[in-house]
């Protein structure tokens, strides 16, 4: 039916759970030519086009995230900052995304600050230990805090689209995270027992309140009973 978008978006849906993505992003652009109104198709072309890739074309649909029906942003009186360098002026990064995709997109902040951009950074409260022992010169504060006064915002999600971001030009400084002494020195002992084995960390399961885990995660005994000989 080739007048009904929705048709054309649940043909999308199938083959991105394939993992066909050019066929995907066909379909979710034949669905907005029908209807462009369809947020989902807006959100789910640029995650196939990532997923393909194609990140020059991705970046601007991946804005769509940000669209108030789509997801919960907070409310910010300050412009969104474009790239502009001044003296004395702060840039609020907010982290709009889940534990893993703050995890991911941090790896910008250091490139930013080395412009001389001030910046404030929110950030969930599980992630503000490790994010203050990694990244110098930077204020980080939980979401919800208040924060200081600042001349810009921009979602932490759309600094790599900022920097043109393709394949090839991700930033590659690694390791980028450092957990503190602290930490190293208790895992260091919890594994001491295994030093000599071969040792894999596996992510089993994301946060339970997130949507679509049920096709992410896997429970812990499937991996155990694979493990079991090794």
């Amino acid at each position: 039916k080739p007048d009904q978008a929705l048709v054309h978006f649940n043909l999308g849906e199938a083959y991105r759970q394939l993992g066909q993505y050019p066929l995907a992003v066909a379909a979710y652009r034949r669905a907005l030519e029908v209807d462009s109104s369809l947020l989902q198709a807006h959100q789910q072309l640029a995650l196939s086009l990532l997923a393909a890739g194609d990140y020059a074309a991705a970046w601007p649909a991946f804005d769509w995230r940000l669209d108030p029906r789509l997801s919960v942003q907070p409310q910010l009186s300050e412009p969104r900052w474009m790239g502009q360098i001044e003296a004395g002026k702060r840039v609020f990064v907010y982290s709009d995304q889940g534990l893993g995709d703050a995890i991911l997109f941090s790896r910008y902040l250091p490139f930013i600050a080395g412009q001389g951009v001030s910046l404030v950074v929110e950030v969930p409260t599980s992630l503000l230990g490790l994010f203050r022992n990694s990244f110098s010169g930077i204020e980080f504060v939980a979401i919800g805090e208040p924060h200081p006064v600042c001349e810009w915002q921009i979602a932490l999600a759309s600094l790599p689209a900022l920097f043109g971001t393709t394949v090839d030009t991700v930033p590659k400084v690694t390791p980028y995270l450092q957990p503190g002494e602290a930490k190293l020195n208790a895992w260091n002992a919890r594994l001491a027992p295994y030093r000599n084995s071969v040792r894999v960390a596996v992510r089993w399961a994301g946060n339970p309140g997130a949507t679509g885990v049920r096709q992410r995660d896997c429970p812990i005994e499937l991996f155990a009973s694979q493990f079991a000989d090794i």
